[in-house]
């Protein structure tokens, strides 16, 4: 009986932190999408200075959230993110349209992909 007692607890454990991690990452990924669309808005309509500000926040909502990320998912990943940051940062102070929709749609991508490759299902577990 206490065996059983024992598994159904580290069960719960195991199913209690899967879930903490899938809700984490996906609420944080909303947010930082919600950026992501705010700073493509606003370089689309060439408003530069809007869309560094949006860049700003988005940097420090990052930072804030990275720590918890670190934990929870693959660094490789998390280094993608800061890259494509830096190369939308540098396209912005320099005007270059095209390639600052073309990073930030790539970091849309990263950004909606990691939550989708945390989530418990067959293909991600096979």
């Amino acid at each position: 009986m206490r065996s059983i007692l024992i598994i159904v607890i580290t069960l719960s454990l195991i199913l209690g932190a899967g879930f903490y991690t899938i809700s984490e990452v996906s609420g944080t990924a909303e947010v930082l999408l919600s950026h992501c669309i705010r700073i493509r808005s606003d370089i689309e309509g060439g408003q530069w200075e809007d869309a560094r500000h949006r860049l700003k926040e988005f940097d420090t909502f990052w930072n804030d959230s990275k720590p918890v990320w670190t934990i929870l998912i693959n660094h490789k990943e998390i280094d993608n993110i800061d890259m494509a940051l830096v190369k939308i940062n540098e396209y912005l102070k320099s005007g270059e349209k095209g390639l600052a929709l073309g990073e930030v749609a790539s970091l849309e991508l990263l950004i909606r992909h990691i939550p989708e490759k945390e989530k418990v299902t067959l293909e991600n577990i096979f």
